[in-house]
């Protein structure tokens, strides 16, 4: 008898017939600690119902829908910070659905918080928990979605319905969140550039388990393509060469032209490979601490550092969305790295931590000062106008190898004082509300 299976059903049952994975005793205790109790907190649920009691008495054509990691069951324990989706009808005009939305939210908690973005979502405090509610409009396929938020509950679908085939997987991806928190590359947020949850759930499910994607991205090369559905024929070409420029292009499964890692920085993805082999070559009686969320401490870097010039920099964040505002002082950062490097500094390592607080940046220098005088490269001796006014500009100029170069008194040669300079220039003082160096 001829088998009529298609290559999804095929997939569907191999995958079904995986068995879980077993787990180290670190992974155990990680995975007792952070998985929440099965039942949903009851405010969820009363919040849920009373929006969806207000959105019935106003005759309005939408639905009231969990989203993320709760609708997907991967969230972690303690996670206090609850999506809904808010589902309206496709009559409805794209620049009416935040202010429909808007006007149920105040009825029925009394006041809300407006974020603005691509289409405006809403912040609802309630005993203890964030919602996040957002407007999307009620679509079956990706080619309907008018923003990019139309699509989140295809994904949170499409997750749903891996995870029903392997129920573990759940685990699995709560496992790698927070093995990913714990090495700071959790998060798709600009001023993280790291792994969002969604991609980490594809990450899951394409390899089938927490140690096998560690196992595969410990060898992963400079570049990787996934495509966890076989949705496109050669992905690099078929795709646009902008959402391919990324170090990790996983193609969307719901939406084939999109790269669901398109958010993750080479830094981000550098660090999660180190992790990955870091973990596998541990003592299995060191793997705990590749759970633990270790906050940035100034007295343990000093300590780590010791034979180290260490420099301290605290930010004070202006008011904003936060996503906007870790990237500013994500780019005061990069501004002090850059001004250092440029000065001739030598950075042994820096780190920073954000919150919409403060910001604290820390770096490592070596403690010797750079010599007295520097060397200023000018241009070849061939680009005859050039090298004149080159040796106008300065006084003691010199050849060497066809180029022209110079030595000047060098204005740093301890990083505080630049560092300080480099603070007060109007690129750092346009971007957050106060700076200290010390």
């Amino acid at each position: 008898m001829r088998d009529v299976r298609g290559p999804a059903q095929e997939r569907k049952e191999e995958r079904a017939s995986e068995r879980a994975p077993a787990h180290t005793a670190a992974e155990s205790a990680a995975l007792k600690r952070i998985t929440p109790p099965q039942r949903l907190p009851a405010v969820v649920t009363r919040t849920l119902r009373k929006l969806e009691t207000v959105i019935r008495r106003d005759q309005q054509l939408a639905t009231v829908a969990l989203g993320g990691s709760t609708a997907k069951g991967t969230y972690l324990r303690n996670d206090h910070d609850i999506d809904v989706f808010v589902r309206f009808a496709t009559s409805y005009a794209d620049d009416e659905l935040a202010e429909h939305l808007e006007r149920a939210i105040k009825r029925a908690f009394g006041t809300t918080e407006r974020v603005h973005g691509s289409r405006d979502y809403f912040h609802v405090q309630r005993e203890g928990y964030t919602f996040e509610f957002v407007p999307v409009l009620r679509i079956d396929s990706w080619q309907e979605a008018r923003n990019v938020t139309d699509m989140s509950p295809l994904h949170v679908a499409y997750v749903r319905r891996r995870i029903d085939e392997r129920p573990w997987l759940a685990q699995e991806i709560r496992l790698t969140k927070q093995f990913c928190k714990a090495a700071k590359v959790y998060g798709a947020e600009s001023y993280i550039g790291g792994l969002s949850g969604h991609v980490i759930d594809l990450l899951i499910i394409q390899h089938g388990g927490f140690r096998k994607l560690l196992e595969a991205a410990a060898s992963w090369p400079a570049k990787v393509v996934l495509d966890p559905e076989s949705r496109l024929d050669s992905p690099m070409t078929q795709m646009d060469n902008a959402k391919t420029a990324a170090p990790l292009v996983i193609v969307d499964p719901v939406q084939q032209d999109r790269n669901s890692a398109a958010a993750v920085t080479k830094e981000a993805f550098q660090r999660f490979r180190e992790a990955a082999r870091a973990y596998l070559s541990a003592d299995p009686r060191a793997q705990a601490a590749f759970f633990t969320i270790i906050p940035l401490n100034i007295a343990r870097f000093r300590k780590e550092h010791a034979d180290a010039a260490i420099i301290v920099v605290e930010l004070v964040p202006p008011a904003g969305k936060k996503d906007v505002v870790g990237a500013k002082c994500r780019k005061v950062h990069e501004h002090i790295v850059r001004g250092l490097l440029d000065a001739g500094f030598r950075i042994i390592t820096s780190a920073w931590e954000f919150t919409p607080k403060r910001a604290t940046l820390l770096f490592a220098l070596p403690k010797e000062p750079l010599p007295a005088q520097e060397e200023i490269t000018g241009p070849p001796m061939h680009k005859t106008r050039d090298v004149a006014r080159f040796t106008a500009a300065h006084k003691a100029t010199f050849t060497r190898d066809g180029r022209v170069y110079a030595m000047e008194r060098r204005r740093n040669r301890a990083p505080q004082p630049l560092v300080k300079a480099l603070l007060k220039q109007r690129y750092a003082q346009e971007r957050v509300k106060g700076a200290r160096c010390r």
